[in-house]
């Protein structure tokens, strides 16, 4: 869900462990019986160019097992998906979900079992450091922001606070993912509730929103064809850019701070095979890779590539507490918009 996120791939076309490390070829002795691992996660990282190939390789080297990915539009399916499996069959038919973050960790922390191989605090990056999920380990994270394509206005000219953007009568229209069916687009929803917003301004949300796209994946492919000149997305969606030699889209940057997503993986059927992905996906090997195949600071302290080079973090907005009270939230958008 992210220019990343293989959702760059997409486009174009239309931790380590606390533990001792095992030794260099080392690999974990796997039940013969368990020839693949089922995957949940969502569309971007499947694509062609995303981080699952990246996996699979690495997988496939290490085990000599197979990974069979199951992907739906965006982060909010695996947790759909979860819950529906042990509603309806009284069992799930993933052994890992990927791509869960802080708000629907909730939703998904009963389903999963205890992790042997998190990222130790002094390996992760300093903006997760105190970020714990008992049952999930953080494989990346990014901030939320607008993309804007500045050949219709300059970056200097969009107001430098959330507030004073959002109070914007007549500025440009943007494109955004649906609340109810996308993780990002929840996260503008968290943002924008958290500034208390009066019906004069949710009147504006409303005339200044060309679309709700069901996932990330979506809106961002329109905004690419330039149906709107800004795009709900990731501060380093610019990175992307960077990379192919592209200035034209920008990421907004806010003093008063973005927030931040959260990414981990989870075990739901418990096995040295998905205790062994964790390895893997947190592994040095894989997490230098992750800023450009997730386009997403990575957990692990790793450094970053040269095209990241010129992207400043941002400050990180504390999560608002409506975060805990998403269908209220979701019953007043749906009200406010007219959906």
């Amino acid at each position: 869900m992210k220019f990343s996120k293989p959702y760059f791939a997409i486009f174009v076309a239309c931790i380590s462990t606390a533990q001792a490390k095992p030794k260099a070829k080392e690999t974990i002795p796997i039940p013969a019986e368990l020839s693949e691992l089922v995957v949940y996660t969502y569309d971007s990282i499947t694509a062609s160019g995303g981080m699952s190939s990246l996996i699979e390789k690495e997988f496939k080297k290490q085990t000599g097992k197979d990974l069979k990915w199951k992907a739906g539009g965006d982060g909010e399916w695996i947790a759909s998906q979860l819950e529906t499996d042990f509603k309806i069959r009284k069992k799930s038919g993933a052994d890992i979900v990927l791509g869960i973050d802080e708000p629907m960790y909730p939703r998904v922390e009963k389903y999963l079992v205890p992790l042997k191989t998190p990222l130790t605090v002094k390996e992760r990056r300093d903006a997760i450091r105190k970020q714990n999920f008992p049952k999930l380990a953080i494989f990346d994270y990014g901030y939320f922001t607008f993309i804007a394509d500045t050949e219709y206005r300059p970056l200097e000219l969009f107001a430098k606070n959330w507030s004073e953007f959002f109070a914007e009568l007549n500025g440009p229209r943007w494109i955004l993912e649906d609340p109810r069916t996308s993780t990002p687009g929840f996260g503008f929803l968290a943002l924008f509730s958290s500034l208390n917003p009066s019906e004069k301004t949710w009147a504006k949300l409303k005339l200044r929103t060309l679309t709700y796209a069901p996932g990330w994946s979506e809106a961002y492919a329109a905004f690419l064809k330039g149906s709107a000149p800004l795009v709900w997305s990731y501060t380093s969606s610019e990175a992307y850019h960077r990379s192919k030699g592209e200035s034209r889209y920008r990421a907004l940057i806010m003093n008063g701070g973005h927030p931040m997503q959260i990414e981990g993986v989870g075990i739901v059927k418990d096995s040295e095979l998905a205790q062994k992905f964790v390895t893997i996906l947190l592994s040095k090997e894989v997490q230098e890779k992750i800023a450009e195949t997730q386009w997403m600071y990575p957990a692990r302290n790793v450094t970053l590539p040269d095209s990241w080079s010129e992207l400043r973090e941002p400050m990180r907005l504390p999560a608002p507490r409506e975060n805990l009270l998403r269908a209220q939230q979701i019953e007043t958008w749906k009200s406010s918009v007219g959906k």
